[in-house]
């Protein structure tokens, strides 16, 4: 018997795209489409007023952890995440986790954060690579800058993690990225083996993307999990089979999470939150999503028409979103959290996360990381 997806009383974590905004044309992000930024993609932030129905009277006591980290947008380009964050440092008791690509804002933005976070809080730096490299996946970034601004994070205080997404163009710089980040005093240094070589295409294909596997060295193909991948598809014949089939153990369920979007709209997770704004109508993902909520209202998830506790009662999120776990399933819960591989770089069986000799292990919050880590 399926049972709600959360009560109110359930939630410990909750994730947040404060905004749509972002400086970078990263390719595979979910904002990028062919190069260019989603022609339907509004950009916006959350208001403040939308930060104080999401941490209403009701949910805030409960709240042990707020990440921010989304589908659309860096969080350090929101025009309300210092005033956010000190709203959710005064109505709970958790820690805050920002990620983000750390080419914007002045110094002074950074020295201001970290002295907020301190002992409370944490700032992830997403760099993939060194100043010749990083600007290969993160198209717009300016090494040098990024450098400064954790720099003076750190210097003023913050505990800062490196997230290192490995890829063939990049995996030579590990242990030199490493060394830098210990230089540079990060208190973690993260690497992420994402399946980017599972893509949107080859969803209905008896296939990998092997562009995306050429020039992978055999320790990196092994930690992505290629051979595995390839062994799924040879026994499902396509990825949509798989998904069809793949026994569904919800990754924010376990963990009592639950995700806000840059429009103040309440999804299951950030997975599920992304498809519904895609660009292409032909995104099985997109299909997938869109057949589930079909008839419901335009809003029904929205904070700015329901309360929390009002979405969660929802027949959505109360009943069918469980339900379809064993039937009409979502393509993104079976490919997120089904049971034969791990597709996501979060919840660490596709991360290596090391804590770095500089840390200090009394004053730094790290119950966040037990459950889950960038996407």
């Amino acid at each position: 018997m399926s049972r709600p997806f959360l009560d109110l009383s359930d939630i410990r974590t909750i994730q947040i795209d404060p905004t749509s905004k972002c400086n970078l044309r990263c390719p595979q992000c979910a904002r990028i489409h062919k190069g260019k930024v989603l022609a339907n993609l509004e950009l916006t932030d959350l208001k403040m007023s939308d930060y104080d129905r999401i941490y209403c009277k009701e949910i805030a006591p409960n709240i042990k952890d707020t990440l921010f980290n989304g589908n659309f947008g860096d969080p350090a380009a929101a025009s309300h995440l210092k005033s956010a964050v000190e709203l959710i440092l005064k109505r709970t008791n958790g820690t805050v986790h920002i990620v983000t690509n750390g080419s914007l804002q002045s110094k002074d933005w950074w020295r201001d954060l970290a002295k907020m976070l301190k002992g409370c809080g944490k700032v992830t730096f997403s760099i993939d690579g060194l100043k010749d490299t990083n600007h290969l996946y993160r198209v717009g970034s300016n090494f040098d800058r990024i450098l400064d601004n954790a720099r003076m994070f750190i210097a003023s205080g913050g505990k800062a993690k490196w997230d290192f997404l490995v890829f063939s163009h990049n995996q030579h710089q590990i242990e030199e990225a490493r060394s830098l980040a210990i230089r540079l005093g990060f208190a973690e240094f993260n690497l992420k083996y994402s399946k980017r070589y599972i893509s949107e295409n080859s969803l209905k294909e008896n296939v990998i993307d092997q562009e995306r596997v050429d020039g992978m060295s055999s320790d990196l193909k092994e930690s992505l999990h290629v051979q595995k991948s390839q062994e799924i598809l040879n026994k499902f014949k396509t990825w949509e089979n798989y998904f069809q089939t793949a026994k569904i153990s919800c990754k924010f369920q376990k963990n009592r999470m639950i995700f806000v979007d840059f429009k103040a709209r309440v999804w299951p997770c950030t997975w599920v939150a992304a498809p519904p704004y895609f660009i292409d109508n032909a995104s099985p993902q997109k299909i997938s999503i869109e057949r589930a909520i079909r008839g419901y209202k335009k809003d029904f998830n929205s904070l700015r028409h329901y309360s929390f506790k009002e979405i969660l009662s929802h027949p959505w999120l109360h009943k069918r979103l469980t339900e379809s776990w064993e039937s009409e399933r979502i393509i993104t819960c079976a490919r997120t959290c089904g049971d034969q591989i791990e597709y996501t770089n979060g919840f660490h069986q596709n991360s290596k996360l090391e804590i770095l000799k500089n840390a200090d292990k009394d004053i730094l919050p790290t119950s966040l990381d037990s459950r889950i880590d960038s996407q």
